[in-house]
């Protein structure tokens, strides 16, 4: 992302994740940082690096897994559009878990997950793509969201 620069400079910002390891930064795509870095600033350019704790709002990369990786090819082998199934699997998502939501309310627009919440429910849409459609994911979910859920 280009934010708006000081005089004269230009500054880029991005967001990357990872964990501390033994005192050390490890980021969770080291090689794409790396490009990033080359790419974007110049060798022995200053910069600032500000670390935080990461969120635990479902984030943007974990929508994008669930509606690239996992509803896409399972609509390309069904014959249910994407839509389709995120309404078909938040319906049984919902009724399995015994989660109330009020009549007249759009089931793919009431359902808010945290990051917890979302890893669980994406789990449980490839163990029905299994039964339902027999279908396997190729793409497995990431073990760093795993790790984040215990």
């Amino acid at each position: 992302m280009l934010t708006m620069p000081h005089k004269g400079e230009t500054v880029f910002k991005r967001k990357w994740y990872g964990v501390i390891k033994e005192g050390q930064v490890s980021f969770h795509f080291p090689t794409m940082y790396n490009a990033w870095v080359k790419n974007n600033f110049k060798e022995g350019q200053k910069i600032e690096l500000t670390l935080e704790e990461e969120s635990q709002e479902t984030s943007l990369e974990m929508y994008k897994f669930l509606y690239g990786a996992v509803y896409t090819p399972i609509s390309e082998t069904s014959g249910y559009t994407v839509r389709e199934l995120d309404d078909l699997f938040k319906d049984a998502y919902v009724q399995t878990k015994g989660i109330y939501l009020p009549k007249n309310q759009e089931i793919s627009k009431s359902l808010d997950f945290n990051k917890k919440e979302m890893l669980e429910y994406m789990e449980f849409v490839q163990d029905r793509a299994a039964d339902w459609f027999s279908f396997t994911t190729e793409t497995p979910i990431n073990e760093n969201w795993r790790k984040d859920k215990e």
